[in-house]
């Protein structure tokens, strides 16, 4: 009669757990917090696992993510600033005009043959949550500082078949016709890498008029 009852009690024992398990088949958990859509799924429709039809999509919010390209030449500064410390980016949207700071979470592993770019990700805490997915950012990367550069309005910067180049006021007042390499430009300032030294007076405007050796008469900058 003991070992009858002992067994009787497994018996109930497992079919307590069988509707345990039944039971969490009614709850979904999900697998990530994150800000909830419209439902998609009413109550009395069919649904079962994997389906075509979700029943709900939910957007993680906090932290966010934001995906930009960069041009595949500036891929090694990019490795080598990260490998020195975590590369600091921000995000600013119109309307807000305090950006968001983050750090870059992720370098894709090629570039793209078809756009010279490569993909990168930025992850944003986003505790105030003003961020939201699929909203178009605008993203700036800082991959170092440059001590001492020198630098001159990108209007000043000439093209010829040679390359670069920019016309320096020497002390006797005539014109040098001067190869330059420029690093890069940032908004309407153009880095020089090489053949301009700091304090050197260059011609802004008018260059169509120089010639190299020609006298030149400096004037000061109107707005």
């Amino acid at each position: 009669d003991v070992n009858e009852a002992a067994a009787s009690v497994k018996v109930d024992q497992a079919n307590v757990a069988a509707a345990k398990v039944t039971l969490g088949y009614t709850e979904i958990d999900a697998p990530i917090a994150g800000r909830l859509g419209r439902v998609l799924i009413q109550p009395g429709n069919v649904v079962k696992a994997n389906d075509t039809n979700a029943l709900v999509v939910i957007n993680q919010i906090e932290p966010i993510y934001v995906t930009f390209a960069l041009p595949g030449q500036l891929l090694g500064r990019v490795l080598a600033a990260q490998q020195a410390a975590p590369l600091s980016v921000s995000a600013s949207i119109e309307g807000i005009a305090k950006p968001i700071e983050g750090t870059v979470a992720f370098i894709d592993n090629a570039v793209d043959s078809s756009t010279g770019t490569i993909k990168v990700r930025g992850e944003f805490a986003n505790t105030e949550h003003l961020r939201w997915p699929g909203q178009l950012v605008t993203v700036r990367l800082t991959i170092g500082h440059d001590e001492n550069a020198v630098v001159l309005p990108e209007r000043a910067v000439q093209n010829g078949p040679d390359g670069t180049y920019v016309y320096v006021v020497k002390p006797d007042q005539h014109a040098e016709q001067r190869a330059i390499v420029v690093a890069r430009v940032v908004g309407a300032v153009a880095v020089i890498d090489k053949g301009l030294a700091s304090g050197e007076t260059v011609v802004l405007d008018g260059q169509s008029r120089v010639e190299d050796g020609a006298a030149v008469k400096v004037g000061a900058e109107t707005p």
